[in-house]
């Protein structure tokens, strides 16, 4: 009896103790209360990051968005750009020099009927010109061994936002500014005073404190987010 009994006591102080340590912290976006978060509550599809299914990154604006819908032409011209960006970063990550890149990269714009001369100018840039400007573009053979991708950019600020949840912190995410207010031995009332300057610029009476400027902007004027959960 007692063998069976053991295993099953400790797989249940096993889920309690891990219910008990389940990191949590509370999160504001845009002036919205989306009340306490969990780690489960983070997630991304590559693209994005959401809390609670608000997208907190790349923060969204408050101000109203000028879309320029660009040419045929336009697109055209940076995809080609783009190709040969992706080229040049293939080579450099196998370790081939500039001097034998460049004239390859040359040779791919050439090749494009969008280009009517590229020329080799140094063994780190070119000067291009498209057939329909008249003006000589140069595009510079930069290194890219250190290459920072958008992804790696998400990936780095999805583990910024993980620390926080486990720390505890308050989290405020506005269009412009993130701020965490983390628990603090120095200060353990720190987090109490946040949650009164909260309240405060809610009722548009903060008088100075710890929230940003643009936090407390943030809660005198909420953002309408969309299928918001409240909780």
């Amino acid at each position: 009896m007692r063998y069976f009994m053991i295993p099953v006591l400790l797989v249940v102080l096993a889920s309690t103790v891990s219910a008990q340590e389940s990191p949590t912290a509370k999160a504001y976006a845009y002036g919205n209360d989306l009340g306490v978060v969990t780690l489960n509550d983070l997630t991304t599809d590559g693209q994005i990051i959401t809390l609670k299914g608000v997208q907190v990154w790349p923060e969204l604006s408050d101000k109203p968005k000028v879309v320029i819908e660009p040419t045929s032409a336009q697109i055209r011209k940076m995809d080609l750009i783009n190709r040969v960006i992706n080229k040049q970063v293939e080579l450099q990550r196998i370790g081939t020099p500039n001097a034998e890149i460049t004239p390859l990269l040359v040779a791919m714009m050439n090749a494009d009927k969008l280009v009517a001369k590229a020329f080799q100018r140094s063994d780190n840039n070119f000067g291009y010109v498209w057939t329909d400007e008249p003006d000589t573009q140069v595009f510079i053979v930069v290194d890219t061994a250190n290459h920072v991708t958008k992804r790696d950019i998400l990936e780095s600020q999805l583990r910024i936002l993980q620390m926080y949840i486990e720390k505890g912190c308050i989290i405020i995410v506005t269009s412009s500014v993130r701020q965490a207010i983390p628990p603090s031995q120095i200060d353990p009332e720190q987090q109490a005073k946040v949650l009164l300057e909260i309240a405060a610029a809610k009722e548009c009476s903060w008088q100075g404190g710890i929230l940003h400027e643009e936090a407390v902007r943030s809660f005198e004027r909420p953002m309408n987010i969309p299928n918001l959960r409240e909780e």
